[in-house]
């Protein structure tokens, strides 16, 4: 059978790639740079994305007009013929949209390696009026079933013993999740709007990894583990995909999807994975998002790449018009998009660790009234090792709504404090921290933009709601007047930014390592950057910042197209 031909990007080889052309074997060694600028205890080896990038299946199963009847008139419900295509196609083949507008008045659902695919994001409608997520891949897995960790493994450690192999039907090749219980002081779930988690919420630190070897009771794993876990933590392995089994290899490619109705605060996303691994969304127009435009939810290498999320809904509402969000999830990879007029464009949540958002255009953010939206953010309990490069933005930002995070890091990222949605007198803080974010890697950004007017460069400790400050740390929310958690600052490691506030570059004393390597997760300049410059943005730049593909996608926009009101409501004068 024909799954189609692909090659390893030599940009994203993970330890070994071996290339085949025409019957010869070269291989390519992985080269990330060292990036001994921030020390390894700080920090882990990124491996993101489906491994050696998305396959490109070339076999059509079906095309769902001529083989299954759909009208793709826009009028006509064409779910049951698409959803019909799904089920009827075998794995590693296509479902094939052609050109039309498809009324969709129930969610589709993909739960095996196929792939969704139209005719290009302007030519492939679906129109979704689903009482559920419009496209979901992936089926929820049970409540799980844990077993106890032995000892208490460290950071970076390739093995784990567990009590019981046979209690949860342990096999190699299962995606498992290890988590502990909260130690109260790096990790804490904020009471007053905790995220949820196994036994009551008190396990928010976990990562998602996959068995590659059982001896006995001990487990080989790939990737090792983001961060230690101790015993008095009492720390537990359980399956992902307890009582089914995990979706491989999915994909949704080159369409469009509009969220019609319902438009209210339901909690639909427009496409939602769960207990996915190595599944992607690629080249898509996700449009009117009411909750999130992508939801990852507990997925594991999955990518979400080159597409464009378009707007949102009740963007004056926590929790809606997000973008791409990683949610209880690790090793994903959230690249090339560009995200519009949203509240928050990406978004960690829930204990995502390991997952990487590089190269990504967000401008316009927009909660609803005069207030500087984050759109780089960092927002649950307890989002760990993540890592945000190359990324024009308007803000950075990790709160503690639902609590703590730690070792995440800002690389190479341009966050110019202002949105191109209104004019923003209060909330702009281009970097802030709050309450229980620990450790945090603040290296070789551009922070602000040129003409613009500051109030300090730090807080110090105290603000205001106008004031404009390049840093703004320890508070317990975006509300507060005065900081009260002195360890996110004395923990955070500001090395090698360039701020317009005082137009030089800021180097941490204890830090003797002033080279910035290229990337942390790229081992060469990708090939979808084209002729453009590469790196892009950082202060050992000319210029120190550089169009990256994205921002081409969208014209380079810095003031948004006109936005058709939406949901608009009468009140009293």
């Amino acid at each position: 059978m024909n799954t189609g031909t692909w090659f390893p990007d030599p940009s994203r080889c993970r330890y070994l790639c071996l290339l085949v052309v025409s019957g010869c074997i070269f291989t390519l060694a992985r080269s990330t740079a060292t990036a001994e600028i921030i020390s390894q205890a700080r920090r882990i080896v990124w491996t993101p994305g489906v491994p050696g990038g998305i396959p490109g299946r070339t076999t059509i199963c079906a095309n769902v007009v001529t083989n299954f009847g759909a009208a793709g008139n826009g009028v006509h419900d064409d779910a049951p013929a698409i959803q019909n295509a799904i089920n009827a196609c075998s794995k590693d083949q296509v479902v094939f949209i052609p050109a039309g507008t498809y009324r969709l008045n129930s969610q589709l659902q993909i739960s095996k390696s196929i792939v969704l695919r139209g005719a290009g994001p302007s030519k492939t409608l679906l129109k979704t009026y689903a009482d559920w997520h419009g496209i979901q891949l992936g089926d929820f897995p049970s409540a799980p079933v844990a077993t106890n960790v032995s000892g208490s493994p460290a950071k970076d450690a390739t093995t784990i013993t567990v009590m019981s192999i046979a209690s949860l039907s342990l096999s190699v090749g299962d995606f498992i999740c290890i988590d502990q219980i909260n130690d109260g002081l790096e990790v804490i779930n904020n009471p007053e709007a905790p995220d949820a988690s196994r036994d009551g919420n008190t396990r928010s630190m976990r990562q998602i990894t996959r068995i590659t070897e059982i001896n006995g009771q001990t487990l080989t794993i790939n990737p090792p583990l983001y961060h230690a876990y101790s015993a008095s933590q009492n720390p537990q392995v359980w399956k992902v995909s307890q009582g089914g089994s995990m979706t491989t290899f999915a994909g949704v490619e080159d369409l469009y999807i509009e969220r019609m109705s319902p438009s209210g605060t339901q909690g639909y996303s427009n496409i939602k994975m769960v207990a996915c691994a190595y599944c992607w969304v690629k080249n898509i127009e996700s449009k009117f998002a009411e909750f999130r435009h992508v939801d990852l939810d507990r997925v594991f290498e999955c990518e979400v790449r080159d597409s464009f999320f378009n707007d949102g809904m009740h963007w004056d509402l926590g929790g809606f018009a997000y973008g791409v969000v990683s949610n209880a999830s690790s090793a994903n990879l959230i690249e090339n998009n560009v995200f519009y007029h949203l509240r928050h464009s990406m978004v960690v949540h829930a204990g995502g660790s390991g997952n990487v958002y590089g190269y990504n255009y967000s401008y316009a953010t927009y909660q609803g009234e005069d207030w500087l939206a984050p759109d780089m953010f960092i927002h649950g309990a307890h989002a760990h090792m993540n890592l945000f490069e190359g990324n024009f933005v308007d803000k950075l930002h990790a709160d503690f709504t639902h609590g703590s995070g730690s070792y995440n890091t800002f690389f190479r990222n341009n966050v110019i404090r202002a949105s191109a949605a209104m004019t923003i007198t209060r909330g702009r803080r281009t970097v802030e921290l709050e309450k229980a974010q620990y450790y945090y890697n603040i290296v070789g950004n551009v922070l602000g933009q040129s003409g613009e007017s500051w109030t300090a460069l730090d807080d110090g400790g105290r603000r205001t709601s106008t004031g404009a400050y390049v840093y703004s740390l320890g508070y317990l929310d975006a509300g507060s007047r005065k900081s009260t958690d002195p360890q996110t600052k004395a923990t955070a490691l500001f090395h090698g930014n360039y701020d317009y506030a005082t137009k030089t570059v800021r180097w941490d004393a204890t830090v003797a390592d002033r080279t910035l390597p290229s990337s942390l997760y790229l081992a060469a300049k990708p090939s979808w950057f084209g002729n453009l410059p590469w790196p892009s943005v950082g202060p050992d730049l000319t210029p120190m910042s550089s169009a990256i593909p994205a921002r081409e996608r969208s014209g380079g926009a810095s003031n948004p197209p006109p936005t058709a009101p939406f949901n608009l409501r009468i009140t009293s004068p």
